[in-house]
């Protein structure tokens, strides 16, 4: 299961930024190379699965939002091998990474439970009527 699509980097990134990428061709480049696009988001799900199974079941029955992201910018990176360490896209993907890596240490989560279900919520704030702490006495 793919954890974001070409629709996904296109919202992102802009079709033309993705036209640049992939089309090793047309001089100007012109069209989207699917292949290449495929291949990146691969990797970069791969990536991802390195750190999920420590917390999750995989596959997941739904994909978060914050893998959809994780992904696109990820596959983003693998887009632009020859970029510098230094490059935006590779800050973010660096980003992505510390993320991944507390989600598999725990730190944060998805909100799913280990058989990919939506965690309860725990430790919520209560609001009560009848007590008026904030109010000034005159």
């Amino acid at each position: 299961m793919a954890y974001s699509t070409l629709q996904d980097l296109i919202k992102r990134y802009g079709e033309s930024d993705i036209v640049k990428l992939t089309d090793r061709t047309n001089r100007p480049p012109t069209t989207i190379d699917q292949s290449l696009v495929d291949e990146a988001i691969a990797s970069a799900d791969a990536e991802i699965n390195m750190y999920l199974p420590t917390r999750y079941k995989l596959p997941l029955d739904k994909v978060p939002l914050p893998l959809i992201k994780a992904s696109c910018i990820l596959a983003y990176a693998n887009l632009n091998p020859k970029q510098a360490k230094d490059a935006p896209e590779m800050i973010q993907a660096d980003k992505q990474r510390a993320i991944l890596e507390k989600l598999s240490e725990g730190k944060i989560t998805l909100g799913l439970t280990i058989d990919n279900t939506e965690a309860e919520l725990a430790d919520t704030v209560q609001i009560s009527e009848g007590r008026k702490d904030w109010e000034r006495n005159y």
